[in-house]
């Protein structure tokens, strides 16, 4: 099994990987019952509304998660909006990092909405 590394991605990168993700998150928002399109993701993603993180391995990207910090009137909270990659086993552990850095971003709650399987 290889090591993988997270990687937030700030927004200035967010164009020059684009090209290296932009099929995952087009997968994935495919989805996304109709919540989100690759086009709604770069924008958010730009505009710093929603955070890019990769799992990456040898140059190479085995996962995508966007993420976004929603602030509810009664709490913040750390949402997974999308979550997609290749060879799971290796880099599912980053969701305890994510959690971590939603904490230490002041958020009380971490959430995800998922499709099964």
């Amino acid at each position: 099994m290889t090591e993988t590394v997270l990687v937030p991605v700030s927004a200035h990168e967010v164009g020059a990987v684009w090209t290296r993700v932009q099929a995952m998150i087009a997968a994935a928002t495919a989805e996304s019952s109709g919540r989100y399109t690759p086009v709604d993701v770069r924008r958010a993603l730009f505009d710093r509304r929603m955070q890019l993180w990769c799992a990456m391995a040898d140059g190479n990207v085995k996962a995508v998660c966007v993420t976004e910090i929603l602030d509810y009137p009664s709490t913040r909270a750390a949402s997974v909006v999308l979550l997609t990659g290749h060879e799971r086993a290796e880099w599912l552990q980053h969701l305890e990092g994510l959690k971590h850095w939603a904490k230490a971003e002041g958020c009380a709650l971490f959430e995800a909405w998922a499709r099964p399987g």
